[in-house]
């Protein structure tokens, strides 16, 4: 499966759980709204705003008080079917796209707002080629993402062979590198390291469907599970042996997942 379809596919998959899992049954302590706290504080009123992985419309009445007109775009149809049902609002518009190839014209947009979306892009200066072209001089682009670091945890389970795969992210220096070299100024460039806690093994993996982090897992390990022998995919002994090796991890009860988190604003010169 093509990786951005399978981005998609575990979106679609849990966004009818998904308000309520990152934002409700966990509140602030998930890694979604840890994130969108960090980012808040740099909003300001404007135009035309671009919610970029908008979700089940999660942010969409706080980002409402910022702008005229605001625009939701998600990867998912089945995130924005959910979107759609949240407001009556003449001024919000909802479109399935991708931040690599974003359907709007060149200069048509003052603020995009991205809250953990992008690290699920293939190509981060795409990304910011394409938020170069749409927003206007003096537009902002401010976002979170994962980068270098993050789910150390995953990777060394990689590494003792009970995952076939671990994410990989960028470091924060390749998102401002690529930002520079379009001509944004790089107002603010910045690694928070945030922590979500699992009841158990089984929790801690359930929680990074939420985030789309079991995609390229899932690919990968579908693709090898059939020339794997002792750890196949879903076999009660590698699940025991997944199980047995995160527990080694608990801390105080509860299992800590960490996650190196990249703030970023970049603003369009004039």
């Amino acid at each position: 499966m093509e990786f951005k379809q399978a981005v998609s596919c575990a979106f679609g998959r849990q966004a009818v759980n998904y308000t309520n899992y990152c934002y409700r049954e966990l509140g602030s302590s998930s890694l979604q709204a840890q994130a969108a706290a960090l980012i808040q504080p740099f909003l300001r009123p404007c135009n035309v705003l671009l919610d970029l992985g908008c979700g089940p419309a999660v942010h969409t009445t706080m980002l409402r008080h910022y702008c005229d007109v605001y625009w939701g775009v998600d990867i998912s149809a089945e995130m924005l079917k959910i979107a759609k049902q949240t407001t009556t609002d003449g001024a919000v518009y909802w479109l399935q796209g991708d931040a690599e190839a974003l359907c709007f014209a060149d200069h048509t947009v003052d603020f995009i707002y991205s809250n953990m979306a992008v690290q699920w892009c293939e190509s981060p200066k795409q990304v910011l080629t394409e938020a170069m072209r749409v927003l206007q001089p003096g537009g902002r682009l401010l976002f979170t993402t994962l980068v270098k670091g993050s789910t150390g945890l995953l990777t060394a389970l990689h590494q003792q062979g009970l995952l076939n795969h671990s994410n990989q992210y960028p470091e924060l220096s390749v998102w401002s590198h690529h930002a520079a070299a379009l001509g944004f100024s790089v107002v603010n460039a910045e690694i928070h390291s945030l922590v979500t806690e699992h009841e158990s093994p089984r929790a801690l993996l359930e929680s990074l469907k939420q985030i789309g982090a079991n995609a390229r897992m899932q690919e990968s390990n579908a693709e090898q599970s059939s020339s794997r022998s002792g750890h196949g995919l879903k076999t009660k002994n590698w699940l025991f042996q997944l199980y047995r090796e995160i527990e080694k991890y608990r801390e105080h009860g509860a299992i800590p997942l960490n996650y190196e988190v990249a703030r970023l604003v970049f603003e369009k010169r004039c």
